[in-house]
Parts: C-alpha cells; structure tokens; sequence
C-alpha cells in the first residue's frame, strides 16, 4: 500500500502536553513582539468552539486547495469559501459557529457513523494541518493567531518537509502513543492527472533506479525523519525510489 500523489495536506492529531502548550504561548508571543503579518492567499480560521479542532484542521486542508480538488459548485465548502474569503478568521470563526449548512452536514455524517461520542469528554487530544501554499510549508492551527511558515517545499518533499514538523511534536511526549496522521490525497484508483501534477520524488527517466547522488538524498532526507538510513535504503528500493511511497512504505511494514 501507498499513498497516492499529489499529498495536498497532511492533518496531525497528537497529545496537548506541558511541553507543547509552553512551545505555542513562546511562538505567539514572539509572533506578537515582532508584529508579524498573517501571509496573504492562506485561508486561516480561528477556533472559538470546544472539540472542533478536527473540523477546523479539515477546513484548512480543503479550503486551501480549492483549485486543486474543484468541489461541487453550491456544495458546503464553495459556499462557505465565498461567504467568508474577505474575513478575518476570527470573523469567519464566527461564520461557522453560525452555519447551517455546516450543521446539516454534520447531522449526516453522524447518522452514518456508529460511534456515540461523548462531546463532554476532553481527550486533551489536538488537531491541526499542514499544507503547501506558494511553495511555503504552513502550519494551520486554529488555536494560533496566524498560519506558521516553516520554510520552502515542494509537491517532491511535501510529505517529508511536513513529517519533520510532525516530529517536533512527538519530541514533546516521546513516550505517548496518541499521536495520528491523516493526509488529503486522490483515490488509490485515481489518475494523478485528476489533481494535476504532483510529485513523489520517483524514479528516473527510463524508469530505473536514479544516479547514485539522488539516491544518496533520497536516504539522507528519510534519515532525517527519523528512519534508519539502511531501512530507508530498503523501502525506497521498493518503492521505485519514490520519497513519499517510501515513507508508506516503512511505517506500513518495516516499523515496530
């Protein structure tokens, strides 16, 4: 099993510690002393509401990728866009508190599942998204003020550039368990044309293994996710060289 390409956004659920709450109150302190600018064309919304961090780490998945998953026009996520484009995430916070729309979806969703959640239960759990926008890699929270920039990437090292931040959150509780990822990516049986281009960081033109310098890379960035560069060595051979599939690759069968 692999992921399909392109990786338009990868969501993290991990455990709120000590540790990570000090990390967030530093970084939007230092966002507020150096009166930094939210980046224009990223859509960022503020969370105001209880337990809906995976609703708000869903919107900012999406609603960011618009132009790539072209959603049914009149649908939720089109209206929604346009009814709060010219906010401010705190204004378009209260938009969704507001939404109808979002409340019938909702009530569908949650006839068709069979777990009954308790929505007292705090889990002490977070959700947030990583997305590329402008080949910058963002960090969308709704619990900070702004999306964070954490440097350039690529439809190649999207996924990698994102699991380098994932790490950074795991280093907060390395002995916890509870951590999750989930990625917006096409169907298993969908031609990646369906999304346009995307890359996974593949093989070379004839098909073949690539030139010795390229796979030294290959390794060296799995390694620096934290993947032990022989196993690294071995699930990019399986997987044709490709980056992200190696990643799959390694978590689905190697790890443990």
């Amino acid at each position: 099993m692999h992921i399909p390409t392109p990786i338009l956004a990868v969501m993290l659920l991990f455990p709120l510690t000590e540790a990570s709450e000090k990390a967030r109150v530093a970084e939007q302190e230092e966002i507020q002393e150096s009166k930094a600018k939210a980046p224009e064309g990223v859509y960022h919304i503020t969370q105001t509401v209880g337990n809906a961090c995976g609703t708000i780490a869903v919107l900012h998945a999406v609603l960011n990728n618009m132009e790539r998953l072209k959603p049914t026009e009149g649908k939720f996520f089109t209206k929604f866009l346009e009814e709060t484009k010219g906010m401010t995430s705190k204004e378009r916070a209260k938009a969704l508190g507001e939404s109808k729309d979002l409340e019938v979806e909702h009530e569908v969703v949650a006839k068709a599942g069979k777990t009954k959640a308790n929505a007292r239960e705090f889990a002490n759990l977070h959700f947030i998204a990583f997305i590329k926008k402008n080949d910058v890699l963002y960090e969308m929270d709704g619990r900070k003020s702004m999306p964070i920039a954490h440097g350039k990437t690529s439809g190649a090292t999207f996924l990698e550039d994102a699991f380098k931040q994932v790490k950074k959150f795991m280093a907060y509780a390395p002995k916890d368990r509870r951590f999750n990822v989930i990625v917006l990516a096409p169907k298993a049986n969908t031609q990646p044309s369906a999304w346009g281009a995307g890359g996974g960081g593949g093989a070379g033109p004839s098909g073949g293994a690539p030139d010795a310098a390229t796979q030294k890379e290959r390794i060296a960035s799995l390694a620096a996710m934290g993947i032990p560069a022989e196993a690294a060595k071995v699930a990019l051979t399986q997987t044709n060289w490709s980056a992200n599939r190696a990643v799959e690759f390694y978590f689905a069968n190697m790890m443990g």
